[in-house]
């Protein structure tokens, strides 16, 4: 009787030992498979809300997602995309009007960054003296941006473009080569146009 005790004393032993370091390696594989949180989801829904300090929060867990993983995924400050959203909203947000140029609109400004011939961060750009009117209105900073106006402002930051990255002018009167123009029934006509070549 013993024996048989000792036996089964050690069998449930072994048995617990078992499906404690199953449970523990169960654990680390869900914790693995567990999808992230849907940060840009976060981020989109703070712009539609101008909650800038939830977008920010979820920006930063984003980013430090993106390096302790190595995802390789395109780093998004909220703040850029709170203001190109703006800007789209501000230039181009009109319901009426199309994705289309909503990106174009937005990517003007994202050319200009880029350029050597403008400043080199989107908040100089959208706000260079002379540029774009609608930003030195005094009610820019309070537009809360259309959810269509952040959906392109997003999809610019990920990397998604329609222009060629010369095209750093829009509006009712050609300048340089026209690369697209749009034609509406309230604005006219709006170009997109490249640099004028310097003669």
């Amino acid at each position: 009787m013993k024996k048989f005790l000792k036996r089964l004393f050690k069998n449930l032993i072994t048995a617990f030992f078992l499906i404690s370091c199953a449970l523990v390696i169960s654990s680390f594989t869900y914790a693995e498979d567990t999808p992230a949180p849907d940060y840009l989801a976060m981020m989109t829904e703070a712009a539609r809300q101008g909650d800038i300090d939830t977008g920010r929060a979820a920006a930063q867990e984003r980013s430090a997602y993106i390096d302790q993983h190595q995802t390789g995924e395109v780093k998004i400050s909220f703040d850029d995309l709170y203001l190109l959203a703006q800007f789209i909203y501000a230039e181009a947000g009109s319901d009426w009007l199309s994705d289309e140029m909503r990106l174009c609109v937005g990517e003007v400004a994202l050319n200009r960054v880029k350029s050597p011939d403008y400043p080199s961060s989107l908040k100089r750009v959208i706000f260079q003296r002379g540029e774009f009117d609608c930003c030195h209105d005094l009610h820019f900073n309070e537009i809360v941006p259309s959810r269509d106006c952040v959906s392109a402002a997003l999809r610019l930051l990920m990397g998604e473009r329609m222009l060629e990255a010369n095209v750093i002018y829009f509006g009712p009167e050609p300048r340089g080569e026209v690369y697209n123009t749009f034609v509406d029934k309230v604005l006219g006509y709006t170009y997109f146009c490249s640099a004028p070549e310097e003669t």
